[in-house]
C-alpha cells in the first residue's frame, strides 16, 4: 500500500491551503537562512532540518504551525520570547497560530541555538568528552537493578 506522505518539503507545502503554504514557506526560508548547510527532508511525515542531528521540525495544522523540539536549552535561552508560543498541553512544542504574525526572528534564533548545540556536541564527541548520565555507571552498565533478578524464587 502506498503512503500519502509527502516525499519532499516542496510537496508538503504545496498540499497546504494557499495562506498556510505562504506561512510555511516563510518558516522554511527562515530556517534555511539560519542554517543553510542543514539537510532538508521529510521525517515523521513532516519537514525536518538536520545538521549533525535534528535541528528543527515544523508541521501545518488547522489553527497553527507546530515547531519541534523546544528543548530545555531553548526554553532557558529564550524563555520570555518563547512563552507566548509554548503549547499548553505539551512540553516540547511551540504553536504559531495562523491568526498572529510569524515570529521569524525567534525561529531564526532557535535554529542558530540548536545548530550551535549540535556542532558543540559533535566537537565534544570528537575530543573524547562524554556526557555523564545518572543511569549509567563507570562501566556503562545500567545502575538500575534488574527486576527479574530481585524476584528470583517468587511465584
Amino acid at each position: 500500500m502506498r503512503s500519502n506522505a509527502a516525499e519532499s518539503v516542496d510537496e508538503y507545502i504545496s498540499r497546504a491551503p494557499a495562506a498556510v503554504a505562504k506561512r510555511l514557506q516563510a518558516v522554511r526560508g527562515t530556517i534555511r537562512g539560519a542554517a543553510p548547510e542543514a539537510e532538508e527532508s521529510i521525517s515523521y511525515r513532516i519537514p525536518a532540518y538536520k545538521l549533525r542531528g535534528v535541528l528543527i521540525y515544523f508541521a501545518a495544522f488547522t489553527e497553527y504551525i507546530g515547531i519541534y523540539p523546544i528543548t530545555a536549552s531553548l526554553k532557558e535561552a529564550l524563555a520570555d520570547e518563547l512563552a507566548p508560543y509554548l503549547a499548553p498541553k505539551t512540553k516540547n512544542t511551540a504553536h504559531l497560530r495562523h491568526d498572529a504574525p510569524l515570529p521569524l526572528r525567534l525561529i531564526a534564533r532557535m535554529v542558530r541555538i540548536r545548530r550551535a548545540e549540535n556542532l558543540a556536541l559533535v566537537a565534544a564527541k570528537a575530543s573524547g568528552v562524554r556526557k555523564a548520565t545518572a543511569s549509567k555507571g563507570a562501566g556503562g552498565a545500567s545502575a538500575r537493578p534488574n527486576r527479574r533478578a530481585t524476584r528470583v524464587g517468587r511465584r
